[in-house]
């Protein structure tokens, strides 16, 4: 009578044995920290691979306790290591540090462009320049600017300028900072002068919004200045658009495009 030949179980197909199931742990372990590439999937595979290697061999006499106990222990670590660097790929903060400024086609043509360092999202016709000062100091403040900026086809510009300053919003005058801020933006334009000026407000902040002639460049500066004092140390924003015809184009969407995201 011809006896039935035992089936082969996926263990015995791929060779594994109680001495080498706990090196494929730790390998598991290890690929786990790599969220790209082939080490992503080897690591599930090896993974799961290993749990079920455990629970056949749950019974074995041959394997001692120690060693069932080591092997449960290294897929709890697995389990963990490999759980929160999958997160870890897919969290907000991730894809912020994969790319610190975004920007997303809208259907007017622009962009709306964000800046984690800013704290900022608006709209630009297209991605901006972005161009980062040399530390100043004024009145013993230091103040750290970045500037980005961007064209229209049609020759306007628009800006969007950040300063950070090294003092408390309870030893800093907000009216002052802000005439200063407009101030000193006509002060860096040759032949520049204010034409007018208003305070207004922005959400919770104070604002300026002001308009600046310059008869040198033969351009018009239509701008808002914000002051942020919720923080532990000011920080302004100054959001300009330029033009030669006297008020840029698309200049309301502009600075009504503003938001402060933090």
């Amino acid at each position: 009578m011809e006896t039935k030949k035992k089936r082969k179980t996926l263990d015995e197909y791929l060779g594994v044995t109680g001495k080498n199931v706990t090196v494929l742990l730790i390998i598991a372990i290890i690929a786990s920290v790599f969220v790209g590439g082939i080490l992503a999937i080897v690591s599930p595979i090896l993974g799961l691979y290993c749990i079920y290697y455990v629970i056949k061999q749950r019974k074995d006499p041959s394997t001692s306790h120690n060693t069932k106990i080591l092997r449960v222990v290294l897929i709890i670590v697995w389990l963990l290591v490999y759980g929160f660097f999958a997160s870890l790929k897919n969290s907000p903060q991730q894809a912020q540090g994969n790319q610190v400024q975004n920007s997303v086609q809208t259907n007017t043509g622009w962009q709306t462009f964000s800046s984690v360092d800013g704290d900022f999202k608006i709209n630009f016709p297209k991605y901006p320049e972005k161009e980062i000062s040399p530390i100043s100091k004024a009145n013993g403040v230091t103040i750290n600017s970045t500037t980005y900026s961007s064209n229209e086809s049609d020759n306007d510009t628009y800006m969007v300028a950040v300063y950070s300053y090294d003092i408390a919003p309870d030893n800093y005058n907000v009216k002052n900072g802000l005439e200063g801020m407009v101030n000193g933006f006509v002060n860096n334009i040759k032949g520049a002068s204010l034409s007018n000026s208003s305070f207004t407000m922005f959400g919770p902040y104070q604002a300026v919004d002001f308009t600046v002639n310059s008869p040198d460049q033969d351009t018009t500066f239509n701008g808002r200045a914000i002051v942020r004092n919720d923080l532990a140390a000011i920080k302004a924003y100054l959001l300009v658009s330029g033009s030669v015809s006297g008020v840029a184009a698309k200049h309301d969407q502009f600075i009504n495009s503003f938001s402060i995201t933090q």
